[in-house]
């Protein structure tokens, strides 16, 4: 997870229920496989093994394992607050995954080509100081991947350490605040549970939903951002 005092420890165990094996790990990065083709499909994700790429909130390594898997990623730092997630990783995939916070690692300066953080805005407790660490830690012409709930009540109440889920614009403020040229708002909604059937049917539906909680039951809503360290 993310830069934040809340306790962790323990998070992906006893909120997200989450099986610490390999297997359970390629099934669930089956729901983020749509998530990096639309991606792939804006910015072009073809000349990854050139970059070096910096996960913010790593989790189980999903994302590791899918940009390795599929776009020949082969330079990438993890950072994972949760202890017990961090050393399985490292475990699982190898020595890529610190269990550290963003802001300990912002002693180095501008040495990514990349930066991602899938899910993790929400969880910060200052978000104008980690994007501002986000940005110092990209070269220039760096890309920042982002995504983070829409504010919808269920998407605010689902998770005690959703601190900050805001609007797009909201986001798109502090972004350009940090000195990000933000490139790409984009609305994600995923219909539930059909990606665990196949991944190509975890369709990225082009708007948000969840306004009305009966409708809208483990419905994702979310949003996509791609933004831009100016050269």
């Amino acid at each position: 997870m993310s830069e934040n005092p809340v306790d962790y420890q323990g998070y992906f165990k006893n909120h997200v229920k989450a099986g610490f094996d390999l297997e359970s790990v390629k099934k669930e990065a089956q729901f983020v496989e749509s998530q990096l083709r639309l991606v792939s499909h804006l910015i072009g994700l073809s000349d990854l093994g050139a970059q070096s790429v910096l996960e913010v909130g790593s989790g189980l390594g999903r994302l590791y394992y899918l940009l390795t898997r599929d776009y020949g990623l082969k330079k990438y730092q993890g950072i994972e607050i949760d202890e017990q997630a961090a050393q399985f990783t490292n475990s699982a995939f190898g020595p890529h995954f610190l269990c550290q916070s963003l802001r300990e690692l912002s002693a180095s300066q501008a040495v990514f080509d990349q930066a991602w953080a899938f899910e993790v805005f929400e969880h910060l407790e200052d978000p104008v100081a980690s994007l501002s660490q986000l940005f110092g830690l990209l070269k220039p012409g760096g890309l920042l991947v982002a995504s983070s709930p829409y504010p919808y009540k269920m998407n605010i109440l689902s998770d005690k350490t959703h601190l900050f889920v805001l609007h797009p614009q909201n986001w798109k403020r502090l972004l350009e605040k940090a000195g990000f040229e933000v490139l790409c708002l984009r609305p994600m909604t995923f219909l539930p549970y059909l990606w665990r059937i196949h991944p190509r049917l975890n369709a990225v539906l082009p708007f948000y939903f969840g306004g009305v909680d009966w409708l809208s039951f483990n419905l994702v809503s979310t949003t996509l951002m791609i933004a831009k360290k100016p050269a």
